[in-house]
């Protein structure tokens, strides 16, 4: 029974690895934001807490990019007013992710089987 947990694991890593990242954040995230095409930010105005499921709230990362690229004296990615947590999805799914998200996953199911094996034994 113990065995599903590692395998739980390297699902939910291949997941994140090789099709949807996600990164939480407590700081505005510039780098997913400037990303275009590709993530999709939100974001909350309370305090993250693993137990409240609040509405998160569109970043607007596309319109920042668009007013960015129109004014040419001013940059318009900013964190809006009274944002607290943030949360970026990144679609990763590329061949060679897969392939290396596979590559991974395959070492990391070794080293489980090991201490799975070793746990058994003793």
């Amino acid at each position: 029974r113990t065995s599903f947990v590692p395998i739980l694991f390297l699902q939910l890593f291949f997941w994140d690895a090789a099709v949807l990242h996600r990164r939480a954040s407590l700081d505005f995230p510039l780098s997913h934001c400037m990303d275009a095409g590709s993530s999709n930010c939100f974001y909350i105005k309370t305090e993250y807490s693993i137990w409240a499921w609040p509405d998160y709230i569109p970043l607007g990362c596309d319109d920042m990019r668009s007013n960015t690229i129109s004014d040419k004296d001013k940059f318009h990615f900013y964190e809006p007013p009274g944002a607290k947590f943030y949360k970026c999805y990144t679609n990763v799914f590329r061949f060679g992710n897969v392939v290396g998200a596979l590559g991974d996953v395959m070492a990391l199911s070794a080293v489980a089987a090991v201490v799975i094996i070793y746990g058994s034994v003793q």
